[in-house]
């Protein structure tokens, strides 16, 4: 017999899904500061502190670099780094160390997905049905 669950609002989830990465990308920012000022101090400064970040950090995108593009975009326009004034070529820099990834030429990638004729936002729409559901199935254990 099934439980009746009163599922979220679509804004809530998106708010509590955002509100989440937006507090990883920023442990994240603050792992990389750390270990910048950890090897400053230990006297190990190197010309390019991003091979350095590239080698330090584990974690690898694996979804297609469209879809980091369409998210990195999509935080940029919610104003959600810096107060709003992260400017986008920053914001890309940051994914592009955090993930071992170069996004080479992403307003090209972006202009693309701008020019998708449905669903332009196809990868953000993934990321809100999977966290409902991933949502409502815990909701139901």
């Amino acid at each position: 017999m099934k439980k009746n669950v009163a599922l979220p609002e679509k804004k809530e989830v998106l708010n509590d899904f955002f509100d989440d990465l937006l507090s990883f990308i920023q442990a994240e920012k603050r792992y990389i500061v750390f270990c910048l000022r950890y090897k400053f101090i230990e006297g190990e400064r190197e010309s390019k502190p991003k091979e350095r970040l590239k080698v330090q950090t584990k974690l690898q995108w694996t979804a297609t670099k469209v879809d980091l593009v369409e998210l990195i975009y999509a935080l940029y326009y919610a104003r959600c780094i810096n107060n709003g004034e992260a400017e986008i070529k920053n914001i890309t820099e940051a994914f592009e160390l955090l993930f071992n990834i170069n996004l080479g030429k992403y307003y090209r990638t972006y202009i693309d997905v701008t020019r998708r004729k449905i669903n332009r936002s196809k990868f953000l729409c993934s990321l809100i049905k999977i966290t409902e559901e991933e949502l409502i199935e815990k909701d139901s254990k």
